[in-house]
């Protein structure tokens, strides 16, 4: 099942190599961690629902015995008016999240007939 069709993920080329504060390091580690969450907010979910589901997605990665870590990460984001905390997730923490979303969003119905289809065989 490929997200990237989902969202554009993040790359080392959306910085510059001087970029103040970014430790290109930890990026390595963390070079599967290609989507912001928040990037959902795009999709029609909302604040209130992601933050929800982003809780829901870290307590099945963690129930299921994946490290938290590795598909998780949050980050702050700098603008000229504000601070947030977003998350850096993987591609299987992007469906996870989707998959706890709220069933009436169009992407969140569409992964949920997708991951059903495979499971049956019907893709």
């Amino acid at each position: 099942m490929q997200t990237e069709t989902l969202l554009q993920p993040i790359s080392r080329s959306d910085f510059p190599d001087d970029y103040p504060g970014f430790d290109w390091e930890d990026s390595l580690a963390a070079a599967h961690l290609t989507h912001y969450a928040r990037r959902l907010l795009d999709s029609g979910l909302h604040e209130p629902e992601l933050e929800d589901a982003l809780h829901k997605a870290i307590i099945a990665c963690r129930a299921a015995g994946l490290a938290v870590g590795e598909n998780f990460k949050a980050v702050f984001v700098c603008s000229t008016a504000c601070t947030t905390i977003d998350w850096l997730v993987s591609d299987l923490g992007l469906q996870l999240i989707l998959l706890n979303a709220d069933v009436s969003n169009p992407l969140v119905a569409k992964l949920q007939v997708q991951v059903l289809s495979v499971l049956h065989g019907d893709e």
